[in-house]
């Protein structure tokens, strides 16, 4: 606590242990602040910090229930039989939506060994789309290394988020979340929720490789019976 007996000014630290939040300060009392005024200050710090914890705490239990929200919408779609695109067009719109990015990008094996931005939703999603993505890059030493990475800031674009899409083992993809310049960098509870979510993305891979093995099947089924 600064001041003192008959000084114009309070102040003390919002904190709770491990954790200061700012500082809660009192000013220009007519006829100086007392020794009594400091308990006062003190308790309205204390409670102001316990305040902003609970608020950062509720903010948080809202954030994971909305991203939960998404993986229950994103198994509905896949299990009622989506398309692939489809399903991962979802994932892009509302990933977005719930990370509070303007732009979300979903990079996928293209040509040879090229990887490249297929779809994207929000500001930037028009002059990702095509991209393709360096082997050295970031996004694919996130899939190589296959865990996210957090970016303070993309160049011509602000905050970025790498999550790697795996798929028995291996990568399939890479979701890229970016906000605008100057705004608040993605924390790395984002960066675990994303990640979780991008691992779920990938049932998509899988209900499009069984898919796929079941209609081999049926023409294999198809050309036998044909040769009888």
């Amino acid at each position: 606590l600064r001041g003192g007996a008959r000084a114009c000014a309070w102040s003390a630290p919002l904190s709770l242990p491990g954790q200061v939040y700012g500082r809660l300060y009192l000013c220009d009392k007519p006829g100086g602040f007392d020794d009594g005024d400091v308990t006062v200050v003190l308790t309205l710090a204390e409670a102001a910090a316990v305040a902003v914890e609970n608020a950062r705490l509720y903010r948080e239990a809202r954030e994971r229930e909305q991203w939960m929200s998404v993986s229950q919408e994103l198994t509905t779609l896949l299990l009622s039989g989506a398309e692939e695109d489809d399903a991962l067009s979802l994932i892009a719109r509302r990933v977005r939506t719930v990370a509070h990015a303007d732009t979300a990008a979903l990079i996928l094996p293209s040509v040879g060994d090229t990887w490249v931005c297929e779809i994207a939703e929000g500001t930037h999603a028009s002059e990702l789309i095509g991209v393709r993505f360096p082997a050295r890059g970031r996004a694919l030493t996130t899939l190589a290394h296959q865990t996210g990475l957090l970016v303070e800031s993309l160049a011509r674009l602000g905050p970025a988020l790498y999550a790697p899409m795996l798929h028995r083992g291996r990568g399939v993809g890479v979701m890229l979340l970016v906000r605008e310049e100057g705004a608040a960098p993605f924390t790395h509870q984002d960066l675990e929720i994303a990640e979780l979510v991008a691992g779920q993305a990938t049932m998509a891979f899988e209900l499009a490789d069984a898919q796929h093995a079941q209609e081999v099947a049926t023409l294999l089924d198809e050309i036998g019976r044909a040769h009888v």
